[in-house]
């Protein structure tokens, strides 16, 4: 016991050991930070894609409401126009890559067709 006093007595002890638990909890902090970081990310991600998904749909259901033999091309235009104007953060946040809106209004027109009854195009 009075071998562990001696060494923590030591001013050059003290100053590593207190250096040491500065880097120890430098990178506790890190990791923590990043980990929320990844965690926060997600649920942004998450939070914009629902977003998109659910105005494509609610473009598409306005659109048909106008009228659905106007065909896929000016559903599929105004759907779109529906999105960028009710949730461009999202679509800001997730930067759909080349054809994934149209694929994804597609897809719920389809879905759409289908709900109403209506023979849906090839």
């Amino acid at each position: 016991m009075d071998i562990i006093l001696t060494i923590l007595g030591s001013a050059e002890m003290q100053t590593a050991l207190i250096a040491g638990l500065g880097v120890v909890l430098t990178v506790l902090i890190n990791r923590g930070a990043a980990m929320l970081e990844v965690a926060t990310g997600i649920r942004i991600e998450q939070g914009a894609r629902d977003a998109l998904h659910s105005a494509l749909k609610s473009g598409i259901e306005v659109a048909m409401a106008e009228g659905p033999e106007a065909g896929f091309e000016d559903i599929k235009r105004r759907a779109l126009t529906y999105a960028h104007r009710s949730v461009p953060d999202a679509i800001a946040a997730l930067v759909p890559g080349d054809g994934i809106l149209d694929d994804l209004t597609l897809r719920y027109y389809h879905e759409a067709m289908s709900r109403t009854g209506i023979e849906r195009p090839q």
